[in-house]
C-alpha cells in the first residue's frame, strides 16, 4: 500500500493519503478517508467513519477496519457505461467516490 505523494486514479481524480471520499450503499452515503492505494491506482484503501453493515463507527474491538475498493472497468455488470470503485467483497452494490465527504441516510427506512 502506497501512502506517499499523490496518484492519479482511473476515474481521473488525483488523491493523496487522507483524501476525503464517500461510500455509497444503495441510497445512503457514508464519509470515508482514503489512506493508501496500489502502485497503479486501481485499488484504494480507506477507513469508514461508520460501519454501514452494523451502524457503528468501529468493530467490536474498538478498531476501525481498513477497507478495500477496486476499480471496475466500464462494461461490467454494475457499471455498464463508466468505470467506478466498488468495495471488495461487498455484495450490496456499494460504490466509492473520491470527490469529498458525503453523509446521508434515506429517511424512509
Amino acid at each position: 500500500m502506497n501512502t506517499e505523494g499523490t496518484i492519479r486514479l482511473p476515474d481521473g481524480s488525483t488523491i493523496q493519503a487522507g483524501h476525503a471520499g464517500a461510500l455509497h450503499v444503495v441510497t445512503d452515503s457514508y464519509p470515508i478517508n482514503i489512506i493508501g492505494w496500489s502502485h497503479n491506482g486501481r485499488t484504494i484503501y480507506f477507513l469508514s467513519h461508520r460501519d454501514h453493515s452494523r451502524g457503528r463507527a468501529v468493530d467490536r474491538f474498538g478498531k476501525s477496519r481498513i477497507r478495500v475498493a477496486t476499480w471496475r472497468r466500464p462494461g461490467t455488470f454494475h457499471n455498464p457505461d463508466e468505470g467506478c470503485f466498488r468495495e471488495r467483497g461487498c455484495p450490496d452494490g456499494s460504490m466509492v467516490t473520491t470527490d469529498g465527504h458525503e453523509d446521508y441516510r434515506t429517511p424512509e427506512f
